[in-house]
């Protein structure tokens, strides 16, 4: 299937409760179904944009009968983002509550680049027991950390962000407290 359209809307209620409205969506899509209701998507690159975050997926999707949850293998290449915006389209779940610590804990800042694996099956994210890969690495600048009530903010952040299952890790070139 080859895509290349402005005009999409996707419903993803664990994102939002809205459409998501796609300004762009282009590239190729391979998917197969069975007789037994299993599914397999794959594509080697699609492109997709919304009015704020463009980015461009690479890998596969398996959905099998046999199977309670859904095995994705896929890489995330992300444009420039300011990073609240980027925040706010991580998955809510109440399993790895991720989005709302971090709704609480960063402010400001831009995203200048960023680069995502996952490969496992979705009901074992975060991978606690190392059966799946989730790592998420992005380039930022002007952030805010204010992740503790006894500790102060640190302010302009530049530096690199990075998450590897349940871990936060920021190498930080620079940064201010109480400034």
């Amino acid at each position: 299937l080859q895509l290349d359209t402005d005009q999409v809307e996707l419903q993803i209620p664990a994102i939002a409760e809205d459409p998501i409205r796609l300004r762009r969506l282009s590239g190729n899509i391979n998917w197969e179904a069975s007789e037994n209701d299993d599914w397999y998507f794959h594509t080697n690159l699609l492109r997709i944009a919304t009015r704020d975050l463009n980015f461009s997926l690479a890998g596969d999707v398996r959905r099998e009968t046999t199977s309670e949850s859904t095995f994705i293998d896929l890489i995330m290449d992300l444009e420039e983002i300011d990073l609240e915006t980027l925040v706010g389209y991580l998955p809510l779940t109440e399993r790895f509550r991720l989005r709302s610590w971090l709704e609480k804990v960063l402010a400001g800042g831009t995203v200048h680049y960023a680069n995502a694996a996952f490969r496992g099956y979705l009901a074992d994210f975060p991978f606690d027991n190392n059966n799946g890969t989730f790592k998420f690495i992005a380039g930022i600048g002007g952030a805010t950390l204010d992740y503790s009530d006894y500790w102060p903010p640190v302010d302009n952040i530049d530096g690199e962000l990075l998450f590897e299952g349940r871990t936060m890790r920021i190498r930080a070139d620079s940064g201010r407290i109480y400034n």
